[in-house]
Formats: C-alpha cells, structure tokens, sequence
C-alpha cells in the first residue's frame, strides 16, 4: 500500500506545491466534473510519483490523483474536445489569476 499524499492550498505558495505535484499528469475530458450546484470543480488525473522519480527510478510510476477546487464560480475550457472524452491531456502546472473576490 502507498502512502496516501493530500495537499491543501491556501495561497498562491501552496499552489505552486501542488502544481508542482500534478506537473506532466494525464487528464481525459472525461475525468473533468464541474458540478455547478456545489461551486466545485474536480479533475481526475494520473501523475507522475515525482518523489520516486527524485530517488533515482529511472521509469517514475503513475499514481491516481485528484484535484477539487471548491468556491469556483465558473468553468470554461479551451481546445478541449468534449466529444472525444477518452482523449489524453497532459496537465502542465496550476496557476491562480486574482480576480474578483468570491462570496463568502
């Protein structure tokens, strides 16, 4: 059994951890959920152990991830072929735009 890794993100320092987790992940259409009712965005991914891969592991393993954003207020995608949901993405980081502030 593999240690379990969860990561919380409360600035934009926290996010720079996380993306640096999911870094070169494989997404499908398929595993991206907006669930609109609850303000929540979910990505299923498998990224890259990055941890073994710094220990030397020459063939780095794949791990089942997933990532939820809460309070997210809208979702839109680009270049992302919806019709095709078995389609592999590769996930290249995870950046924060400030914006208009959510309600509490």
């Amino acid at each position: 059994m593999t240690d379990r890794l969860k990561l919380i993100a409360l600035d934009a320092d926290d996010l720079a951890v996380i993306s640096a987790h999911v870094q070169d992940a494989r997404v499908q259409p398929a595993d991206i959920i907006w669930r609109q009712a609850e303000k929540r965005l979910v990505i299923g991914m498998n990224r890259l152990d990055w941890a073994q891969a710094l220990h030397g592991q020459s063939e780095p393993r794949r791990l089942l991830a997933a990532l939820r954003f809460d309070r997210v207020l809208a979702c839109k995608s680009r270049r992302i072929d919806l019709a095709a949901p078995e389609t592999v993405l590769e996930l290249i980081g995870i950046e924060f735009h400030i914006g208009a502030e959510p309600p509490a």
